[in-house]
């Protein structure tokens, strides 16, 4: 339940969960820097070959499209839209299983939780 929560939590974390303009977000990052960014992140953390950084970009860019396209038309309902993101969440970690070892799965699951971790930390210092 606690790995779920986290799951969600650092989904809307890196996706943002700011209202945003149609093109961008509160952060003023497109669809596409988001997903270079996690997939830089992901490259950095787990070493990616050539052919999984380009698949796991495909997957990144791909779901940031469709959470950016859920923020912007679920925005009034925050409940729907958090089950929505939540459910994209889920599917991209599927996909992201598909293609990554099951070492560097876990890797990417632990410093996922880390990093949850981190901004939980900084959240409660405020």
């Amino acid at each position: 339940m606690k790995k779920l929560f986290f799951s969600c939590l650092l989904a809307l974390l890196v996706t943002g969960s700011f209202a945003q303009t149609s093109q961008t977000n509160a952060k003023g990052r497109t669809p596409e820097q988001r997903a270079d960014h996690l997939t830089n992140w992901m490259n950095k953390k787990l070493t990616l070959t050539a052919d999984q950084k380009s698949k796991i970009y495909d997957v990144n860019l791909k779901y940031a499209k469709m959470n950016q396209e859920v923020r912007t038309t679920d925005a009034d309902n925050r409940k729907t839209m958090h089950q929505e993101l939540k459910g994209n969440e889920q599917e991209r970690e599927a996909e992201f299983k598909a293609i990554l070892t099951p070492e560097q799965f876990q890797l990417y699951q632990t410093a996922k939780q880390e990093l949850v971790e981190k901004r939980m930390e900084r959240k409660r210092k405020r």
